[in-house]
């Protein structure tokens, strides 16, 4: 599973509206009371929208009116049934003679971020009341959550709220950085583990912790992009999950899923691809090789080339390095050091990344001395949690090292072990025949006479 994703949040359902923004309910009863817009009075604009405002400040909108008909005409206000609206009158008097124009000011100032919708009434003597409906509701934001390497790259989102960190073997702690990216700039957003919500209670810290997970940040303001991250740190194997709350300032919560796996080491993630031993080469051999490789026959001082390959099948990714020894055949009998000298591994360490396959390059000199040649090639694998080893493979370990733990917000650093494994050995072996030289004809016949 790949541990680069681009994730969505949408926080809220979208505004539904209808031709300028107003809710339809309002455009259909305002269409029964005044049945066709054709009246003594226009208003300009014919709705009047408050959108994304942030409570407690101050938002004001202007309405003209304008007197149409050929005589004069007088107004009464009704104004809005909401607190929140007030509505300003620009003159004392609300006659309007043919063609002129009186101006409205309704002045908004929210408590909080629900959405609503009023009517200023407009009473028209001996003419239909004409309604000026109002909107009022904040947007809902668009929040993308992207992780690993797509951080840098072009925004194309999927919809989903799970975010998954990857696989790593136990005792490695995952780490992956993460940006929120939201264009809305009147959104603010907040992170909350799931039990500080459902307790409604919130601690100082600047990391959100949930079980074995934390991120950060735990608030940020819209209008751009904000980086963070995410660590697991896992105390026993299998799948980690964690759910954090996503909440906005819109009053819209979503919830927003982690999950990371942490997996036992198995000789059967790595391993060597050569031809497995047979009944002809049983009797000289090295009881620790799984399989061997030959690499032909050649005359003294001919270089001898070969192919191995290491295949990955695990879903992790591995550091790995090989190395060169001698071969041990039966009654204790080893050969000769010159032989395991004269083979080389090309590249002797790399990664293996998961699902992926490495070729290596086996080249040796040969040797001037005729016979037999045999080396072993060992494949190991390096940085190896102690933790993540099981019982029965602990006879596989070669190597040992003590190092610190990278630093992770709200944990003190600890001290991990992390061990050289060896996961398989082929045995390789050559032949070095001295030249042999060939006489055709092996007699002459000479002819002579008697003489």
């Amino acid at each position: 599973m790949k541990e680069d994703s681009v994730q969505s949040l949408s926080i809220g359902p979208r505004r539904q509206t209808c031709g300028w923004g107003v809710h339809p309910s309002l455009v259909s009863s305002h269409k029964e009371a005044t049945g066709t817009m054709a009246g003594p009075i226009i208003c300009l604009p014919p709705h009047i929208e408050f959108i994304n405002c942030q409570p407690g400040n101050r938002y004001s909108r202007s309405v003209r009116l304008v007197n149409r008909s050929r005589g004069e005409v007088r107004l009464a206000v009704r104004p809005p049934a909401r607190s929140e609206l007030n509505v300003e009158l620009s003159a004392r008097g609300l006659r309007l003679t043919s063609g002129a124009a009186l101006e409205l000011t309704i002045h908004f100032t929210p408590v909080d971020v629900r959405a609503f919708y009023d009517v200023l009434t407009l009473l028209v003597k001996d003419a239909e009341p004409l309604l000026v409906p109002i909107s009022c509701c904040t947007e809902s934001p668009q929040l993308h959550v992207l992780s690993g390497c797509q951080c840098t790259a072009q925004l194309e989102a999927t919809c989903g709220d799970v975010l998954d960190l990857g696989a790593r073997l136990l005792g490695d702690v995952h780490s992956t950085p993460l940006e929120f990216h939201c264009s809305d700039r009147h959104a603010r957003f907040y992170i909350l583990s799931e039990e500080a919500w459902n307790s409604w209670c919130v601690d100082g810290r600047d990391v959100v912790i949930a079980d074995a997970m934390r991120l950060q940040p735990i608030r940020w303001a819209g209008g751009g992009r904000t980086q963070g991250r995410v660590w697991c740190r896992a105390s026993d194997s299998g799948l980690q999950v964690a759910t954090f709350i996503v909440l906005s300032s819109t009053a819209v919560k979503r919830p927003l899923y982690v999950i990371a796996d942490s997996l036992m080491y198995s000789p059967n993630h790595v391993f060597i691809k050569c031809r497995e031993k047979d009944y002809d080469i049983l009797s000289e051999d090295d009881p620790s090789c799984q399989g061997y490789v030959h690499l032909g026959t050649a005359a003294p001082g001919r270089h001898f080339k070969g192919t191995l390959g290491v295949e990955n099948c695990s879903v992790l990714e591995y550091s790995y390095f090989l190395r060169v020894r001698q071969w041990d055949g039966p009654e204790n009998r080893e050969t000769d050091e010159c032989d395991t000298l004269a083979l080389s591994v090309r590249p002797l360490k790399g990664t293996l990344e998961p699902g992926s396959h490495v070729i290596l390059q086996l080249i040796t000199s040969g040797g001037t001395a005729a016979g037999e040649h045999r080396a072993v090639v060992q494949l190991l694998l390096q940085n190896i949690p102690r933790e993540s080893i099981p019982l029965d493979l602990e006879h596989n370990i070669i190597g040992e090292d003590t190092v610190e733990s990278e630093e992770i917000p709200g944990m003190t650093i600890w001290t991990r072990k992390l061990c050289c494994v060896l996961v398989a050995e082929v045995e390789v072996w050559w032949e070095v025949q001295p030249p042999r030289i060939f006489i055709e004809p092996i007699y002459l016949q000479l002819e002579h006479s008697r003489r």
